[in-house]
């Protein structure tokens, strides 16, 4: 869990700096799956905080609606809600 809190944390970095990086979406989606340690709150806020960027990643997302956790299968919708709907946001910097 550790590792893959520290690999999210490495891709919202490069994100912030170069957010048209090739790597991030593949690092990120690998994150995303549905068998990884880091499924929830942590990869759902940073792909919020992405927005329209994280559009790539939503085979991946809508793959979570699948699991059978239903705590992540609501995150899951509600992320989706909100990053079909939303505008492109500024990387932080």
């Amino acid at each position: 869990m550790v590792l893959a809190f520290l690999k999210l944390l490495a891709i919202e970095g490069l994100w912030s700096i170069a957010p048209d990086d090739p790597v991030i979406m593949p690092e990120l989606t690998h994150v995303l799956l549905p068998n990884s340690e880091l499924q929830g709150d942590e990869a759902f806020g940073r792909l919020l905080k992405m927005g329209p960027a994280a559009k790539p990643a939503l085979p991946q997302i809508r793959a979570l609606l699948q699991t059978h956790d239903w705590r992540i299968r609501r995150a899951t919708r509600d992320l989706l809600e909100k990053l079909e709907s939303s505008d492109t946001p500024k990387p932080a910097g």
